[in-house]
């Protein structure tokens, strides 16, 4: 998502928050402004299973605990107008009870110690009315025919998201999916997730918890993630006709939620005791481009093939860094980008598998825009259309299959591998001005908290600059034998994620005087925080939520003079959630991954 091309998705996005946040932009150096220590290590948010509403947009006023460090300086009202609760309690949904496991309630890790691995998949594309773009504006105009699928005499178009509002789309390239693979050990169960869309909000994972507990699915761990695809009906409601319209179809997000648990439980029901063979890929550095300084780019692929008692492989799944954009902004048929051909030739090259895509580390921006690749005959691809996007899909599969296939290269999993996760919810400061103005306007909602963890329901205190503004989000850890995940919710610069070949970390220079926050802190970096002995360490963009771009907070450069001596200051901070958010997420997930870390009750 470059500004240059698109509307701020996150300022549109605040009407998917209904909140807002309560800092303005510093002056240069001022480490006091924008609340730069408020919730900047993360709320503790304990939950009790079974509290969700039934509608996910509906406030909860379950219980929990928090600790902002705030509440002996609250001030009397701090914006939240629900119930009069605890200063250590805030509200809750279902499934995101803090827990490691094995170790934690219901997952002692006994059994058979067989490790069992299935896949589900459902399409989950809504209906598309397509139209006749007689004027090749890619816009419906009134007047132009369409095909009344519902017969109720209007155009209902399914919005693209990803690059500007008010792009219906003209029909489907190839189906959106979720798509899911669960690992099963002894009394564990994990199931990992992904849609084919540009992201959504954490109240959809919990909502897909809840329904699968309801379902008797005996799962202890869901994560949900997205591939980021900028061809996708809108997810989040701020792709729609215009400002603050909704792009969403709530039906059709119903539809997904419930398709979502189909496939787990289809996942649940093909189960196969499985070896399984990992490998780290590398890809050609010309099919990623890093658009912002510094540059760093994790241009490796991570892929898994897995394997029945016979030796057949039955599934893959695979994480890679990179915006699936290649279709370009000219696009409107819906289609999952590069991630589609590349799953299709995975799944030819194992008949009767099931392939799953993972987004990884996307924030910077890693896109394949106006990137150069060759066809088949040797000559160069240049422009970003579906035929690019489903060449880049096809070399990626190419690339994997080729290293999965190297035998001397592959890291074996055997039956008798250990599984395991830990999960932490926690508050995170919202302290995008820009949000405010779209979360006015209350497209879709979503819980909003004050520091003292009260839910704020009042629109309008929205706008109010007064108030500090949270909402609930989580981290996650799993381990997979010898791999271990960690997931984060949303865009995550490399730099945050992982050091570079020889060690170095990559974040900016450290004397650059003309970045917001001069002097601020590093955040620690995610894989140093992970299992030291782990054989691969997978970071998960866009896991569990959006919230747009993760930048490192000493290289926040929102207000001029411009780092670097850019006449405009780079791009990406207007889709962020505030200076704040790398911080809170960095310092959760390293107080997650302590060896003594206790989940909050």
């Amino acid at each position: 998502m470059i500004l240059s091309r698109q509307p701020s998705w996150m300022l549109v996005m605040a009407s998917a928050l209904v909140i807002s946040a309560c800092s303005s932009d510093p002056p240069k150096g001022d480490g006091a402004s924008t609340g730069q220590d408020a919730g900047a290590s993360g709320a503790d948010i304990p939950a009790e299973d079974g509290a969700a509403p039934a509608d996910v947009s509906a406030p909860d006023t379950g219980g929990g605990a928090s600790d902002t460090g705030t509440a002996d300086a609250a001030p009397e009202d701090t914006g939240g107008d629900g119930p009069p609760l605890n200063a250590e309690k805030v509200p809750q949904f279902a499934g995101t009870t803090n827990i490691v496991c094995p170790g934690g309630p219901g997952c002692a890790g006994t059994g058979d110690g067989k490790l069992m691995v299935g896949f589900g998949k459902r399409v989950i594309t809504p209906p598309i009315e397509k139209w006749e773009d007689a004027n090749k504006n890619r816009k419906y105009d009134r007047g132009e025919k369409f095909e009344d699928l519902n017969g109720n005499g209007k155009f209902d178009p399914v919005w693209v998201a990803g690059f500007g509002m008010g792009k219906p789309a003209a029909g489907v390239h190839d189906d959106m999916w979720a798509r899911v693979v669960v690992f099963k050990k002894n009394d564990i169960t994990i199931a990992l997730g992904i849609w084919d869309c540009v992201g959504f909000m954490h109240d959809q994972v919990i909502e897909i918890r809840r329904l699968a507990k309801e379902k008797g699915l005996d799962v202890d761990h869901i994560m949900i993630a997205s591939t980021h695809t900028h061809q996708a009906a809108d997810t989040l409601g701020i792709w729609g006709e215009g400002v603050g319209k909704n792009g969403t179809n709530p039906l059709h997000l119903e539809s997904s939620r419930i398709k979502t648990v189909e496939a787990i439980e289809e996942a649940l029901a093909n189960m196969k005791t499985a070896t399984m063979a990992a490998a780290k890929i590398p890809t050609p550095p010309e099919w990623n481009r890093d658009t912002r300084i510094p540059y760093f780019v994790d241009y490796d692929l991570y892929a898994v093939k897995v394997m029945d008692e016979s030796g057949k492989v039955f599934g893959t799944f695979t994480l890679y860094g990179n915006h699936p954009e290649a279709a370009g902004s000219g696009n409107n048929l819906i289609s999952s980008d590069f991630a589609h051909m590349f799953r299709l030739k995975m799944e030819e090259a194992f008949p009767g598998s099931t392939s799953v895509y993972f987004q990884g580390m996307v924030g910077g921006l890693m896109t394949p825009l106006n990137i150069k690749i060759p066809r088949k005959d040797g000559t160069m691809m240049t422009d970003n259309n579906l035929e690019m996007a489903d060449r880049l899909g096809e070399l990626l599969a190419e690339k994997t299959l080729e290293g999965l296939g190297n035998a001397t290269g592959t890291i074996a999993i055997q039956p008798d591998a250990a599984i395991g996760f830990r999960r932490y919810s926690f508050l995170l400061p919202l302290e995008n001005m820009g949000l405010r103005v779209f979360a006015q306007l209350g497209a879709i909602t979503r819980n909003a908290y004050d520091e003292n963890g009260r839910l704020v329901t009042n629109r309008n205190k929205i706008s109010d600059a007064e108030y500090k503004i949270f909402i609930q989000t989580e981290v996650n850890a799993v381990d997979i034998g010898p791999l271990q995940f960690a997931t984060i919710p949303g865009e995550i610069y490399p730099e945050i994620g992982s050091r570079d070949a020889n060690g170095k970390e990559m974040y900016a220079d450290p004397n650059e005087p003309n970045v917001d926050f001069p002097g601020s802190p590093r955040e620690p970096i995610i894989r140093d925080q992970m299992r030291k002995n782990a054989a691969q360490q997978w970071i998960f963009g866009l896991a569990n939520d959006e919230l747009g771009y993760m930048i490192p907070k000493s290289q926040w450069d929102q207000v001029t003079p411009c780092a670097y001596g850019k006449r405009e200051c780079q791009y990406g901070e207007i889709n962020s959630a505030g200076p704040n958010y790398a911080p809170t997420v960095a310092n959760a997930f390293q107080r997650m991954m302590a060896p003594d870390w206790k989940p909050p009750e």
